[in-house]
């Protein structure tokens, strides 16, 4: 998924699910800034609140890298961002632990056990918090956690690590006006010559919330076909009861699925905006805003990840602005990595 669901849907989706609008962005925010926090590489910040000691080691604020997004694909070659950023927050396996005596699977599966415990912990978290830094922060834990549930449903049948068996595809084809197309020769070739990791081969075909697509996994010959607007829609419903505690609201439901299918005829905000307008007021989504309020004295509230290495921080020094909200994402962020690690074996060969 991107932008689309993880920001607009889930915004909509928490406002229906009882929250504020305050409350409800901070929620959308973090689920996105999962897919944009490219911030890697120790720095010095003054003045660092205690609420980011857990990420403050040796002197240094170590952000936590949750995106894979451009120059991640050809780090992400590397075990290491396979096991950090791949697996724990986009590609959840979808079992609970490792001690299972069968061969482990990386396969995502649609609202698995794993994703049901990350996203149950956060809200439990939330419940527990009314107020102050505790309930930005469980907001903000929720948002991550919502971001890696919801890519369950996207992502599926596809893993992590760099796997011919799980990830490698053939046959893609998207259904329009009626008919199967077939990609063009030239997408084709690119997508067979990208590494077996992630959905590479399949390239934004699963993240558009518009489109019917089928493929063919080469290791087993089974053919999937998906339409993305029913995948997302039961998504945004599971979403929907997990937040709010009982079943989800038809008409809330009704109109996700109306902006999931008629994404592509104007822009998100106007989409959403037009089905929820007490929802969308004038703050939008902007990747640098929460960097730039917690951080000052340094280029690196303004650095963006889409610049030349831009989104390395190491060796740049800058003081806190008093904004908790980006340190607390990073927090979360490694705390979440940190507990799937625990529960997901090493082997990624």
């Amino acid at each position: 998924m991107d932008i689309h669901f993880h920001y607009y849907a889930i915004r909509a989706l928490a406002h229906c699910a009882g929250f504020d609008g305050k409350e409800a962005e901070i929620i959308a925010y973090a689920s996105q800034y999962v897919d944009d926090a490219t911030e890697h590489g120790g720095f010095k910040i003054k003045g660092i609140p205690p609420e980011a000691d857990d990420q403050h080691i040796a002197g240094l604020f170590e952000p936590v890298c949750t995106a894979h997004a451009g120059l991640q694909y050809v780090v992400g070659l590397r075990t290491d961002v396979q096991r950090k950023v791949y697996i724990p927050f986009h590609f959840l396996p979808p079992e609970l632990s490792r001690s299972s005596r069968r061969k482990f699977d990386y396969r995502v599966k649609a609202g698995s056990p794993h994703a049901h415990a990350l996203l149950d912990e956060a809200i439990a978290a939330v419940k527990g918090a009314t107020s102050g830094t505790p309930r930005i922060r469980a907001l903000i834990k929720t948002g991550i956690a919502l971001h890696t549930f919801a890519d369950t449903w996207a992502h599926e049948g596809f893993s992590g690590r760099w796997s011919a068996a799980d990830n490698d595809i053939q046959d893609r084809s998207v259904f329009r006006s009626g008919q199967w197309d077939d990609l063009g020769f030239f997408e084709r070739m690119f997508m067979d010559a990208s590494p077996d990791i992630g959905h590479i081969e399949a390239g934004v075909l699963p993240d558009c919330s518009e489109l019917t697509w089928r493929c063919r996994h080469e290791g087993t010959s089974k053919a999937v076909a998906r339409n993305n607007t029913d995948h997302f829609t039961k998504a945004a419903a599971a979403i929907l009861t997990a937040l709010s505690g009982k079943k989800p609201n038809p008409v809330c439901l009704d109109k996700v699925r109306k902006c999931l299918g008629d994404r592509g005829k104007a822009s998100s905000r106007k989409l959403w905006k037009q089905q929820f307008p007490r929802v969308f007021d004038a703050v939008d989504y902007d990747r640098l805003r929460w960097r730039r309020e917690a951080l000052a004295g340094s280029k690196a509230s303004d650095l963006d990840w889409m610049g030349k290495d831009e989104h390395y921080f190491a060796g740049l020094s800058c003081k806190a602005r008093g904004d908790l909200k980006w340190f607390l994402f990073h927090v979360e962020a490694g705390i979440q990595r940190d507990n799937v690690l625990r529960r997901v074996p090493l082997d990624l060969s």
